[in-house]
């Protein structure tokens, strides 16, 4: 896995935390601010770090652009639905410009049309130069998505490879993706 240039699977765990600040992290449970709206949601990544208000508010309109949500700043995070929510989210991440995205399970409890859109907006992110890393429970979506593979059964890396590989594989087709 290369992070800012870098091949950090090797490398001594001493080594990767200043790598950190290159790396956004996108839970399950996304850990929203409920009592803020969606521009107070994305910036406050930012604002916990001290960056000037000025950059934030220059920043904000080009994330929630990306991750779909331009125009829905002024809203409450309890009027949003599933999909918003995780769009929210993948907009917080953002704020650090990281170049590593790691997302938990993105596509959970969503409807398909929405997962359809969030994955649409993963490969935008991706498409900019910012590296996924996807831990998705729907196989067959994330080995259409990813460049390479990593198959784990009860927390034990079993299988990896190139994604298409990996579709093609006919014991990935018989355990994971039904056939």
């Amino acid at each position: 896995m290369w992070v800012a240039g870098r091949n950090i699977i090797d490398m001594p765990p001493s080594r990767v935390p200043h790598l950190r600040r290159n790396i956004g992290n996108i839970f399950q449970d996304y850990k929203l601010l409920l009592e803020k709206n969606v521009f107070e949601n994305v910036a406050f990544a930012q604002e916990v770090i001290g960056r000037p208000s000025h950059v934030i508010k220059q920043q904000v309109p080009a994330v929630l652009e990306l991750v779909g949500l331009a125009g829905k700043e002024d809203r409450r995070v309890e009027a949003l639905s599933g999909g918003e929510l995780q769009m929210l989210a993948m907009g917080r991440g953002l704020m650090a410009r990281p170049r590593l995205l790691m997302l938990d399970e993105p596509s959970m409890g969503l409807a398909p049309i929405l997962v359809e859109e969030i994955f649409d907006i993963i490969g935008e992110i991706n498409q900019q130069g910012v590296s996924i890393l996807l831990v998705e429970q729907n196989a067959r979506l994330a080995l259409q998505f990813a460049q390479r593979g990593y198959v784990l059964e009860n927390g034990n890396l079993v299988l990896e490879g190139l994604s298409e590989n990996l579709l093609e594989d006919p014991e990935v087709k018989k355990a994971y993706l039904g056939g």
